[in-house]
C-alpha cells in the first residue's frame, strides 16, 4: 500500500514538472526567434532640418506644433504665446535619442508593452511623412525602455524615457508676461478706495511728512504707505490660467475692464504699473491680468490682501510734530503764566547767531519726544500748554493740550488732535515752570 502511494506521489511530481517545462517553452516560443544586438543605432534618417511638427497626448491634454520657416507655433491656436526655446529644446531632445539594442524577428509587442504603448509621440517631416515613437516597458534590466518607430518587426531599447522629455503642460509653454518693474514710486492707487501719494516736501511744518491721502488731503503715516508700496512693487505670478481669454472668460475671471480691481503705480505723473485684479479661485488667489492683454493669471493671495483692504483712513500721520531744531525758527511755550519763548540757532553761517537757550532746546526735545497713543475726533476744555511754533521755510503751526482723563492729554495740532501720556506733558510744565523762575 504504501508503494503504491509512493508510485502516485512521484507520478504527480512528474506531470507538474512536464507541464512547466512545456509552459516555459511555450511562454517563450513569441520571442524564441529574435535577434538581438547591442550598439548604438539611429532610430530614424531625419535631422533637425526634416522636422515640421510633433504632437503627442499627455494625459487628458494632446499638444500639436507645427515648425514653420524656423517657428514653432500651435497647430490649433498660432497667436498662443509659444515659448519657442522650450519646444526647441523638447525636439532636439528627441531627435538625440539612439537605440542602444536592436531586436529583430519581433512579432509579438505586447511582450514589450509595445501593444498599449505607456507614451508616443509624432515627429511630422518636411516630406509629408511621420515617425511615431512609442515607448513601451522598462527593460527586465532597468537599463532603458522599449520603443517601436513602426518598422515591421524592430524594437529598439533607449536609455531615456521619453515621456519624461514631453512632461510640460500648455501653460508650463507658454511666455508669461513680465510685471513692469518700478523703482522709485510716489503714487498708488486701488480701485476707488484708496489713493495716496508722496510729495518732495511736506504740505504741513511736519518735514518728514510725505505721503497724504489724494482724496482727503489728511496726512499718512509712511511706514504704512510705503509698506503698501513695496507690496505693489512685490506682486507676482503665481500661474497662468488661461493663455488667450476670451471676453466671456475675462468677464468671468472678474478681470474685464468694468469688473476689475486696478492696482497702479505712478512714478511721477506717469503711469509705472497697472494690474487688474479679478475674483478669487478655490485656493484663495485671484484672478489677474495686465491692461489689454488676453493672458490671465492667478496672484498668492498672501501678495494682494493688504493692497485690496488698504484704507487711508486706517492709516493716519501719527506725529504730534517733527522738525528738527535747526528748521526752528522759533518756539513760545506757555503754560498759566509760565511762558518761555526759544529762537533757535540761525545757523554757523548766519551773522547775529542767538545764544544758546539750553532750557529751549531742553524743553524742544521734550516736545519732539511726545508719541500719540491714538488719534481722536476732537477735544474740549481749557489748554494747559500751549505750544506755538514757526519754521524757518516760514510755516508756522500751534500745538495745543488739555486734559482728557487721568492718563491722558489731548493735543490738538494741525486739525488732528492726539492723546498723549498725562506724566510726559506735566514733565514739559514741570520744567517750563521751574526754568522760568
Amino acid at each position: 500500500m504504501k508503494r503504491t502511494k509512493k508510485m502516485l506521489l512521484l507520478l504527480i511530481a512528474l506531470v507538474l514538472c512536464v507541464g512547466g517545462y512545456y509552459g516555459v517553452q511555450l511562454l517563450g516560443s513569441d520571442t524564441a526567434s529574435v535577434t538581438e544586438e547591442a550598439g548604438t543605432f539611429a532610430l530614424n534618417s531625419h535631422t533637425a532640418d526634416d522636422l515640421a511638427g510633433l504632437n503627442w497626448t499627455n494625459g487628458d491634454e494632446s499638444f500639436a506644433f507645427t515648425l514653420s520657416d524656423g517657428a514653432w507655433s500651435v497647430t490649433a491656436d498660432p497667436a498662443f504665446p509659444l515659448n519657442q526655446t522650450d519646444v526647441q529644446s523638447m525636439a532636439d531632445d528627441l531627435l538625440a535619442l539612439v537605440g542602444t539594442r536592436q531586436l529583430d524577428g519581433v512579432t509579438d509587442l505586447s511582450a514589450y508593452g509595445l501593444a498599449e504603448p505607456a507614451f508616443s509621440v509624432t515627429a511630422s517631416w518636411s516630406d509629408g511623412t511621420s515617425t511615431t515613437y512609442a515607448m513601451g516597458d522598462e527593460t527586465p534590466f532597468g537599463d532603458g525602455y522599449y520603443v517601436s518607430l513602426g518598422h515591421e518587426n524592430i524594437v529598439y531599447t533607449i536609455e531615456d524615457d521619453i515621456a519624461d522629455i514631453f512632461d510640460a503642460t500648455m501653460n508650463d509653454l507658454a511666455v508669461l508676461e513680465s510685471i513692469p518693474a518700478t523703482t522709485v514710486a510716489t503714487r498708488l492707487t486701488v480701485g476707488s478706495h484708496l489713493d495716496i501719494v508722496k510729495e518732495e516736501a511736506s504740505r504741513t511744518i511736519n518735514e518728514g511728512e510725505l505721503w497724504y491721502d489724494s482724496l482727503t488731503g489728511a496726512a499718512l503715516d509712511a511706514t504704512a504707505a510705503e509698506d503698501l508700496i513695496a507690496a505693489a512693487q512685490a506682486i507676482a505670478w503665481a500661474e497662468l490660467a488661461e493663455p488667450t481669454a476670451s471676453d466671456e472668460e475675462l468677464t468671468t475671471f472678474g478681470v474685464d475692464e468694468v469688473s476689475a480691481t486696478a492696482i497702479t503705480l505712478y512714478e511721477g505723473e506717469n503711469t509705472a504699473m497697472t494690474l487688474l485684479i479679478g475674483t478669487q479661485n478655490d485656493a484663495g488667489d485671484y484672478y489677474a491680468r495686465l491692461p489689454g492683454s488676453t493672458m490671465v493669471y492667478t496672484i498668492a493671495s498672501g501678495n494682494v490682501s493688504s493692497l485690496l483692504t488698504a484704507s487711508a483712513t486706517s492709516m493716519p500721520s501719527m506725529v504730534i510734530i517733527d522738525l528738527a531744531a535747526d528748521s526752528v525758527q522759533s518756539a513760545t511755550l506757555t503754560a498759566g503764566e509760565a511762558a518761555h519763548t526759544w529762537v533757535a540757532s540761525a545757523g554757523e553761517d548766519a551773522e547775529d547767531e542767538v545764544a544758546a537757550d539750553e532750557l529751549g532746546e531742553s524743553l524742544w526735545d521734550s516736545i519732539l519726544a511726545l508719541e500719540a497713543s491714538s488719534l481722536i475726533d476732537a477735544a474740549d476744555g481749557a489748554p494747559i500748554l500751549t505750544v506755538e511754533v514757526s519754521a524757518v521755510n516760514g510755516q508756522s503751526a500751534t500745538l495745543t493740550f488739555t486734559e482728557y482723563d487721568a492718563q491722558s492729554y489731548a493735543v490738538t495740532a494741525q486739525e488732528r488732535c492726539f492723546l498723549v501720556d498725562a506724566a510726559d506733558v506735566d514733565a514739559i510744565i514741570r520744567t517750563l515752570r521751574a526754568g522760568i523762575k
